[in-house]
Protein backbone atom coordinates (compact mmCIF):
# COMPACT_ATOMS: atom_id res chain seq x y z
CA UNK A 1 0.00 0.00 0.00
CA UNK A 2 1.17 3.54 -0.78
CA UNK A 3 3.11 5.12 2.12
CA UNK A 4 0.79 8.16 2.19
CA UNK A 5 -2.41 6.11 2.25
CA UNK A 6 -4.08 6.73 5.61
CA UNK A 7 -5.71 3.29 5.36
CA UNK A 8 -2.36 1.49 5.75
CA UNK A 9 -3.26 1.02 9.40
CA UNK A 10 -6.41 -0.86 10.41
CA UNK A 11 -9.59 1.20 10.53
CA UNK A 12 -10.98 2.22 13.90
CA UNK A 13 -14.54 1.07 13.21
CA UNK A 14 -15.79 2.32 16.58
CA UNK A 15 -14.56 5.88 15.96
CA UNK A 16 -15.86 5.77 12.40
CA UNK A 17 -19.29 4.62 13.60
CA UNK A 18 -19.35 7.45 16.14
CA UNK A 19 -18.82 9.91 13.29
CA UNK A 20 -21.18 8.03 10.95
CA UNK A 21 -23.89 6.34 13.08
CA UNK A 22 -25.40 4.42 10.12
CA UNK A 23 -22.35 2.13 10.36
CA UNK A 24 -23.11 1.01 13.94
CA UNK A 25 -25.53 -1.84 13.03
CA UNK A 26 -22.80 -3.43 10.90
CA UNK A 27 -20.17 -3.57 13.65
CA UNK A 28 -19.39 -7.04 15.00
CA UNK A 29 -17.09 -8.24 17.73
CA UNK A 30 -14.32 -10.32 16.19
CA UNK A 31 -11.23 -12.07 17.48
CA UNK A 32 -9.13 -8.98 16.65
CA UNK A 33 -11.62 -6.42 17.94
CA UNK A 34 -14.57 -4.70 16.32
CA UNK A 35 -14.91 -5.43 12.60
CA UNK A 36 -17.50 -5.48 9.85
CA UNK A 37 -18.46 -8.42 7.66
CA UNK A 38 -16.85 -7.64 4.29
CA UNK A 39 -19.01 -10.34 2.72
CA UNK A 40 -22.11 -8.26 3.53
CA UNK A 41 -22.82 -5.94 0.60
CA UNK A 42 -24.86 -3.51 2.73
CA UNK A 43 -22.01 -3.28 5.26
CA UNK A 44 -19.52 -2.51 2.51
CA UNK A 45 -21.76 0.19 1.04
CA UNK A 46 -22.20 1.75 4.45
CA UNK A 47 -18.45 1.63 5.11
CA UNK A 48 -17.72 3.27 1.76
CA UNK A 49 -20.23 6.05 2.49
CA UNK A 50 -18.73 6.55 5.97
CA UNK A 51 -15.16 6.79 4.67
CA UNK A 52 -16.08 9.16 1.85
CA UNK A 53 -18.02 11.44 4.18
CA UNK A 54 -15.69 11.38 7.19
CA UNK A 55 -12.35 11.43 5.38
CA UNK A 56 -13.17 13.39 2.21
CA UNK A 57 -16.33 15.36 2.98
CA UNK A 58 -18.17 13.58 0.16
CA UNK A 59 -21.79 12.50 0.43
CA UNK A 60 -22.43 9.90 -2.23
CA UNK A 61 -25.37 7.78 -3.30
CA UNK A 62 -24.27 4.21 -4.04
CA UNK A 63 -27.09 2.48 -5.92
CA UNK A 64 -27.53 -1.16 -4.88
CA UNK A 65 -27.46 -2.34 -8.50
CA UNK A 66 -23.98 -0.83 -9.10
CA UNK A 67 -20.51 -1.77 -7.94
CA UNK A 68 -19.39 -0.40 -4.59
CA UNK A 69 -15.82 0.94 -4.81
CA UNK A 70 -13.49 0.11 -1.91
CA UNK A 71 -12.08 3.50 -0.90
CA UNK A 72 -8.66 2.35 0.41
CA UNK A 73 -7.73 0.61 -2.86
CA UNK A 74 -9.08 3.41 -5.05
CA UNK A 75 -7.20 6.01 -3.03
CA UNK A 76 -4.07 3.90 -3.29
CA UNK A 77 -4.30 4.03 -7.08
CA UNK A 78 -4.73 7.83 -7.01
CA UNK A 79 -1.70 8.26 -4.74
CA UNK A 80 0.51 6.19 -7.07
CA UNK A 81 -0.70 8.23 -10.06
CA UNK A 82 0.11 11.42 -8.14
CA UNK A 83 3.65 10.11 -7.62
CA UNK A 84 4.00 9.40 -11.33
CA UNK A 85 2.60 12.81 -12.27
CA UNK A 86 4.94 14.48 -9.79
CA UNK A 87 7.94 12.72 -11.31
CA UNK A 88 6.84 13.70 -14.82
CA UNK A 89 6.21 17.31 -13.78
CA UNK A 90 9.79 17.62 -12.61
CA UNK A 91 10.87 16.88 -16.20
CA UNK A 92 7.98 18.64 -17.98
CA UNK A 93 6.11 21.18 -15.85
CA UNK A 94 2.32 20.93 -15.83
CA UNK A 95 1.93 24.60 -14.80
CA UNK A 96 0.03 23.52 -11.71
CA UNK A 97 -2.80 21.70 -13.47
CA UNK A 98 -3.14 17.98 -14.16
CA UNK A 99 -5.78 16.96 -16.67
CA UNK A 100 -7.10 13.43 -16.36
CA UNK A 101 -9.47 11.30 -18.41
CA UNK A 102 -11.53 8.58 -16.77
CA UNK A 103 -13.21 6.33 -19.32
CA UNK A 104 -15.84 4.00 -17.89
CA UNK A 105 -16.20 6.12 -14.77
CA UNK A 106 -19.06 4.10 -13.33
CA UNK A 107 -21.89 5.15 -11.03
CA UNK A 108 -19.74 6.58 -8.24
CA UNK A 109 -17.05 8.46 -10.23
CA UNK A 110 -14.71 7.38 -7.43
CA UNK A 111 -11.39 8.12 -9.16
CA UNK A 112 -12.32 11.69 -10.18
CA UNK A 113 -13.75 12.38 -6.73
CA UNK A 114 -10.72 11.08 -4.84
CA UNK A 115 -8.29 12.60 -7.33
CA UNK A 116 -9.80 16.08 -7.07
CA UNK A 117 -10.17 15.88 -3.28
CA UNK A 118 -6.57 14.70 -2.90
CA UNK A 119 -5.20 17.35 -5.26
CA UNK A 120 -7.50 20.26 -6.22
CA UNK A 121 -5.25 21.10 -9.20
CA UNK A 122 -6.47 17.95 -10.95
CA UNK A 123 -9.22 18.29 -13.55
CA UNK A 124 -11.11 15.22 -14.76
CA UNK A 125 -13.04 14.59 -17.94
CA UNK A 126 -15.24 11.56 -17.50
CA UNK A 127 -17.03 9.20 -19.82
CA UNK A 128 -19.75 7.13 -18.21
CA UNK A 129 -20.94 3.96 -19.90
Amino acid sequence: MHPQNPYRTPLDFIALAEAYPNLKPFLKKGSTGVVINFQDEAAQRCLTKALLLCDFGLSLDLPPDRLCPPVPNRLNYILWIQDIMGACARREPTHGVVRCVDIGTGASAIYPLLGCKSDPSWIFWVHRD
